[in-house]
């Protein structure tokens, strides 16, 4: 394979991003200031950008899942569904109620016996008190039923059944503890989420999470800019966007803890110094960083011919294309800047060792085979 630094285009890319990045990482308090300022200033287009063809995503019903305590009989798990169904039905608003606890008779049910699932219908708009709304409708619901033993949740059917097949919770996020002491539990509850926050490599996604809605917040900037309203293509633009966005920041990433565990492991005894660190960032962004810039900025230019469509086509498209190139273009800006200098103050400590992790060891386990099967045998695959 010939060097990367004996191709002419290659030293050329180099030579462009190489004073971008020693300028943000010479001023990092200055870039994460302008990044803010950025932040900042997206607060009014936010409010004022148009919209059109914005469907809204109300399901319309209500599913109400509270949990019982575990052990709970039959005979009283039975009492108070019947008990929330009659609250709920004394809500105006509120067509019809269906509780179920339990699991049905099949085995795509686990439900266990004290989880209640009861869908609440709703009457039309129109025969809603004034000023109702479905936000408040949940709210007036969680203070009339107030039934001691039972947490209530109050979740669309449609988005719940997607969180519940994606996690098996009824929450986007959870950690399950076990026991018999309620106390103990709870005490539990609370140093795993003390614990979490400082589990190694999370301030490394922090670097992602901070990037991400500041190239959407620029391109919201972009959109105000222009006139343009926010609609499903519009926004489809943003969304085709993002995988990208995350994509650059994970590979950026990913290689300095590269770098620095490639140090630990050649200095064993030795303590990383703030300025070698801040050069090893800066040799992982350079390794990585000019193809990142370059082919975000290809993708930028990968909608350009929708702008020559003409008529009702160019009419539907061309939002879409607009807001997906300025969602690009500033994440190849921030992929130069901002994220170098995140990853300069954020990424520290002892990076763990790829293969300590159990997970990881599985995985490549799984993968080795694989690849060695397709490796031995590259004509047929």
């Amino acid at each position: 394979m010939p060097r990367e630094h004996g191709n002419p285009i290659n030293r050329a890319l180099v030579g462009v991003y190489r004073p971008l990045l020693r300028t943000a990482l010479a001023h990092p308090r200055a870039v994460l200031a302008v990044a803010l300022l950025v932040l900042l200033a997206t607060a009014y287009p936010a409010t004022h950008i148009g919209a059109e063809f914005m469907p809204p995503l109300d399901e319309g019903d209500v599913l109400y899942m509270p949990s019982a305590l575990p052990g709970i009989s039959p005979g009283k798990v039975t009492q108070l569904l019947q008990q929330t169904d009659r609250l709920i039905k004394t809500v105006p608003e509120v067509a019809s109620v269906f509780g179920k606890v339990g699991r049905a008779e099949t085995a795509t049910d686990p439900a266990p016996l004290e989880m209640f699932e009861t869908t609440i219908q709703f009457k039309p708009r129109s025969e809603w008190r004034a000023g109702m709304t479905p936000e408040k409708l949940v709210q007036e619901l969680d203070q009339v039923v107030q039934v001691p033993g039972l947490t209530n949740i109050w979740v669309p059917p449609i988005r719940n059944r997607i969180d519940m097949l994606a996690t098996g919770i009824k929450s986007p996020i959870g950690v399950k503890i076990a026991g018999a002491d309620l106390q103990v539990i709870d005490g539990l509850a609370r140093q795993v989420e003390a614990a979490v926050r400082n589990v190694p490599g999370v301030t490394s996604a922090f670097v992602a999470i901070v990037a991400l809605p500041l190239g959407v917040l620029a391109a919201l900037i972009a959109m105000h800019l222009q006139g343009l309203n926010a609609n499903i293509l519009s926004l489809g633009g943003i969304a085709i966007a993002i995988g990208a966005m995350v994509d650059a920041a994970i590979v950026m990433i990913e290689n300095a803890h590269k770098h620095l565990e490639a140090w630990q492991h050649a200095h064993p005894r030795e303590t990383l110094g703030n300025d070698e660190r801040w050069r090893l960032i800066a040799d992982a962004a350079v390794e990585v960083g000019p193809a990142l810039f370059f082919s975000l900025l290809v993708i930028t230019l990968s909608f350009l011919p929708v702008f020559s469509l003409e008529a009702q086509e160019g009419r539907l498209f061309a939002p879409l294309a607009f807001t997906k190139s300025y969602a690009m273009a500033a994440a190849a800006g921030l992929s130069v800047t901002l994220i170098p200098v995140l990853m300069g103050y954020w990424i520290r400590g002892r990076i763990p060792d790829e293969q300590a992790n159990p997970v990881v060891r599985g995985l490549i386990a799984i993968y080795r085979p694989a690849l060695d099967a397709v490796l031995a045998w590259p004509k047929t695959t």
